[in-house]
């Protein structure tokens, strides 16, 4: 999903006079790494990148960040970019729209979300589908006496001497 001309960027970067960008700059690390503290304890992350550069490539990334510098040094590329930012706190969802020399009109878009990680190892489970949208690797979701459904690895799966159950 795309931002629409209607939608309000929380934080946009490189629009305005090159001599303010190192202090805003920090400034927007700061509060990025708000939101993402509110929408994500682990720091562990999955994005997507659709219409990446000249040759609008589309792919996947998983990563793990703590802060906002971290986070937009894990997901844009290493050039000259100006960016609007988009946080859809209901959906946990940060979208990046980037402006560089390759998409000089705003093309490029990058889909953050928290990942799913296991519940035993901490490893990260989404994977992409064929589509390059969010999809799980293969998994097994566990149900805990209490009934709780845990996503697991496979190696977790196999190896877990706790009470659980597999369910269908």
């Amino acid at each position: 999903m795309t931002a629409t001309n209607q939608e309000t960027p929380v934080f946009e970067y490189g629009f305005g006079d090159v001599d303010e960008y190192g202090d805003d700059f920090e400034c927007l690390c700061d509060a990025l790494t708000h939101y993402m503290q509110k929408l994500n304890e682990s720091g562990k992350w999955a994005g997507r990148m659709s219409n990446f550069g000249w040759r609008r490539l589309n792919g996947f990334l998983t990563f793990e960040a703590d802060n906002g510098r971290d986070f937009l040094q894990a997901i844009l590329p290493k050039t000259d970019c100006s960016f609007r930012i988009f946080v859809d706190e209901k959906d946990g969802e940060i979208r990046i729209q980037n402006y560089h020399h390759d998409s000089p009109v705003g093309n490029e878009w990058y889909y953050i979300r928290p990942a799913t990680c296991c519940e035993s190892c901490g490893e990260i489970l989404d994977r992409p589908d064929d589509f390059g949208d969010f999809d799980l690797a293969p998994h097994r979701m566990i149900y805990a006496d209490k009934g709780k459904k845990a996503p697991v690895c496979e190696y977790c799966a196999e190896n877990w001497d706790w009470d659980f159950v597999e369910k269908e």
